[in-house]
């Protein structure tokens, strides 16, 4: 399944809970629970507080209803779980009650999740045992929970920023060049001196404000999930937006040449910036976008 970090199966993204469970709970005493030691318990980790966790994500991309149906389906085994091994999961966390069960996944889209958990979570407190808090409750926790931790993992570990690069759909290309029809006539005007006579020229120009509106979503994204990234590419772009000014007045290259030039020193550039912590097609991405804005806005001139 999608994540920030990247496509992830069932194993990567219980490495990266496990990661920030860490970071979240360093306080309250958490411990992860290896399945090949004791058996599986039905969680993945505690809190000495009272809080148990289970981490959850379907392989490939399903559909919104196949999604709730493998969600649900595994709160339900998993639930199951808990109640037969509550009291040795009462035993590990020591003088805290089981209080509540947090089910960790990248991302649900039914509201009916929501319903079949609160059931579950009543019938457990229904059991009338003293290892369960009579407040006990079931918590979905997806990734935007935990976006500081992510990013904090990001700085320090192999994971890496991974955008999507599914395009933005035509019919909103349409309605920014509707709206901005001089930055379009703008992009075009350059884009012919760069490749005068190209035999496609309309598609360049198509293509280059599509990479414009999906870096711009990616940079959106950067900024909500991974705030400290985003700061530092800004920085790096307004660096860069001086030096295009200079450099298109003072360069001997053809346009074509400067184009590509400056391409490949931004890809360069943002690769030692971000040092590994976003994958190649998320950096190729963040500089098409660069292109096309500054194409726009005239930092970059023929």
């Amino acid at each position: 399944m999608r994540t920030s970090v990247g496509e992830l199966n069932g194993p990567d993204w219980e490495s990266l809970c496990q990661k920030v469970l860490r970071l979240m709970y360093v306080n309250d005493g958490y411990h992860e629970v290896p399945a090949r030691y004791g058996g599986d318990l039905g969680i993945e980790g505690y809190t000495q507080t009272g809080i148990v966790f289970q981490c959850y994500c379907p392989e490939g991309n399903p559909t919104d209803k196949e999604l709730y149906e493998h969600q649900r389906d595994k709160v339900t085994r998993d639930i199951a779980k808990l109640k037969k091994n509550r009291h040795k999961i009462y035993e590990m966390i020591g003088s805290s009650t089981i209080r509540q069960w947090h089910f960790l996944t990248p991302a649900y889209s039914s509201r009916h999740l929501l319903s079949h958990c609160a059931t579950k979570a009543l019938k457990i407190k229904n059991i009338g045992c003293h290892t369960i808090d009579s407040n006990f409750s079931i918590c979905i926790k997806v990734e935007e929970d935990y976006t500081a931790q992510i990013s904090e993992i990001v700085n320090h570990t192999g994971f890496s920023i991974s955008a999507s690069l599914d395009p933005v759909d035509a019919t909103a290309i349409e309605s920014w060049n509707d709206a901005n029809s001089e930055h379009a006539s703008t992009i075009r005007s350059k884009l012919e001196k760069a490749v005068p006579g190209h035999p496609r020229m309309e598609l360049l120009v198509y293509n280059n404000i599509s990479q414009y509106l999906t870096g711009q979503r990616e940079l959106e994204r950067i900024r909500s999930q991974f705030p400290d990234h985003y700061e530092s590419i800004v920085r790096l772009k307004r660096q860069q937006d001086v030096l295009l000014e200079m450099n298109s007045v003072t360069t001997s290259l053809p346009p074509g040449d400067l184009l590509k030039e400056t391409l490949d020193d931004y890809k360069n550039d943002l690769n030692r910036l971000l040092a590994g912590s976003a994958d190649i097609p998320t950096v190729g991405l963040l500089a098409n976008e660069a292109i096309a804005d500054w194409l726009i806005r005239c930092p970059l001139d023929f």
